[in-house]
């Protein structure tokens, strides 16, 4: 939700996942707003998500490249 606007500074970031974590944390409220609005439901859950997500998400990538790297060099465990 927030990365396509880089100009949103990371106080804002954090302070908009505080706020979701929090909503996301009462259930009853999150049950109500599944009914009411899905789509808003879920922006709650991405931005409560947030830089857990994120975490992951960069070490995928790091683990992404580092099995290509060693692909690339090691021939890929095929024998000639």
């Amino acid at each position: 939700m927030l990365e396509g606007h880089p100009s949103v500074r990371s106080h804002y970031k954090d302070y908009l996942e505080g706020l979701a974590k929090e909503m996301f944390q009462d259930k009853t409220f999150m049950e109500n707003l599944k009914i009411i609005d899905a789509k808003d439901a879920r922006a709650i859950e991405h931005l409560a998500a947030g830089k857990k997500q994120e975490k992951v998400r960069i070490q995928e990538q790091e683990r992404i490249q580092e099995q290509t790297h060693s692909m690339t060099r090691d021939r890929g465990g095929l024998s000639l």
